[in-house]
């Protein structure tokens, strides 16, 4: 509602745009997401955030290497955006690329620590970085992260999400199942993203999963 207020006054906004298309990804809307993040584009070929939505967009559909080349953007813009290496990982896991994912996997480590003293608060960075720890095998640091960061943000179906992805990682199945269960009964609805996440790989076959996925 906001972005639209803006653009009445001025047509020409990139933030505008780029803030209309991450609202419309976040409301599954995808096609006016992928619109109105082209435009923020347009106008501004430096937008970070539109570019990292418009590759989050894709990877949701499974257009894995329009998400990749995105995601590569993403990076050389803002090289300590954390979320854009994250999901250049990711994108390269599902697309075969194993060391491309382990050097982007191997910054967001280096870059995450740092970001957390500076931003303590911020529960979703902490419980990304409790998933990477659990991925190098730092299972009591990777549990003791989590939990802080389910303290900050309860109830929370993104973190919820995440949460189940930390599990995976340390190999609680279901614990993780039970953390994704949870983020779709408190709203999380992105099942697309879900099913391309090579982080949740191991639960492919699980009946409980697929039976998440086939629901919706």
């Amino acid at each position: 509602e906001l972005s639209f207020k803006a653009l009445m006054y001025d047509n020409n906004l990139p933030e505008a745009y780029r803030a209309m298309g991450l609202s419309y990804f976040l409301w599954g809307k995808l096609n006016e997401a992928t619109a109105s993040c082209t435009k923020a584009v347009e106008i501004d070929p430096d937008d970070f955030i539109a570019h990292w939505t418009l590759g989050r967009i894709y990877f949701t559909e499974g257009k894995l290497d329009q998400a990749l080349d995105l995601f590569r953007r993403v990076i050389e813009i803002k090289p300590s955006f954390y979320a854009g290496h994250l999901d250049m990982a990711q994108t390269s896991v599902g697309l075969g690329l194993a060391e491309q994912a382990e050097t982007a996997y191997r910054t967001l480590l280096e870059i995450l620590p740092n970001y957390l003293l500076q931003n303590p608060d911020d529960a979703r960075a902490r419980l990304i970085y409790a998933s990477q720890l659990g991925r190098v095998g730092r299972r009591e640091e990777a549990v003791r992260e989590g939990t802080k960061a389910l303290v900050l943000s309860p109830g929370d179906p993104v973190m919820l999400y995440n949460a189940g992805c930390m599990y995976v990682r340390i190999g609680e199945t279901r614990r993780a199942l039970e953390a994704l269960r949870q983020a779709i009964d408190a709203g999380y609805s992105n099942f697309g993203w879900m099913q391309n996440d090579p982080t949740l790989a191991p639960l492919r076959d699980d009946p409980e999963f697929v039976a998440m996925l086939q629901g919706h």
